[in-house]
């Protein structure tokens, strides 16, 4: 792992057990223990992805959980999940660039109010006119749209389908 993180900027991170499995940004200087899921990137666009409703469904319906709390585990949420295999570079922008003022408004909200990530989540994110749910669906829509998905269809069943035909190495074909 330090070998895959020396060349990055940062990575990303998820406790393996929380509320909300929320990746952030960790500087490369920060060794995450055994209790966290670290993803060797610095690619916002990728965090945009593993913010996205439909990576949180993904892992929702895949993890196991105690109570409240959801246990993100690599093998099952991470390595199985359909990444988008239609890639267009105009909306992989879009997504980074969200992803990015999502990052910088959640990073702005916890210093000035000195609170953790799992606070500001409790208290805003179901919240319609809360500026976190709003950047949450502004990177959502696109989102959807890089996947093809509209909020009619059975997302859970169109991911699986995606998932089956990666295994198989048909998907983009």
């Amino acid at each position: 792992m330090r070998i895959a993180l020396a060349p990055l900027e940062f990575s990303f991170a998820v406790p393996r057990v929380s509320k909300w499995a929320i990746f952030i940004p960790c500087p490369k200087t920060w060794f995450a223990g055994d209790l966290n899921v670290v993803i060797a990137s610095d690619d916002f666009y990728l965090l945009g992805i593993l913010t996205s409703k439909l990576h949180r469904m993904w892992v929702n319906a895949q993890s196991s959980s105690l109570g409240e709390t959801t246990r993100y585990t690599n093998t099952i949420c991470f390595e199985t999940f359909p990444f988008p295999q239609n890639k267009t570079s105009l909306l992989v922008d879009k997504i980074r660039a969200a992803m990015q003022e999502l990052h910088q408004y959640r990073t702005e909200q916890m210093e000035s109010k000195q609170w953790g990530i799992t606070k500001l989540y409790n208290e805003y994110f179901h919240e319609p006119a809360s500026q976190l749910y709003k950047l949450h669906a502004k990177l959502d829509k696109l989102v959807m749209q890089l996947y093809g998905f509209s909020d009619s269809d059975d997302l859970l069943e169109k991911l699986l389908h995606l998932n089956q035909e990666i295994a198989k190495g048909l998907a983009g074909k």
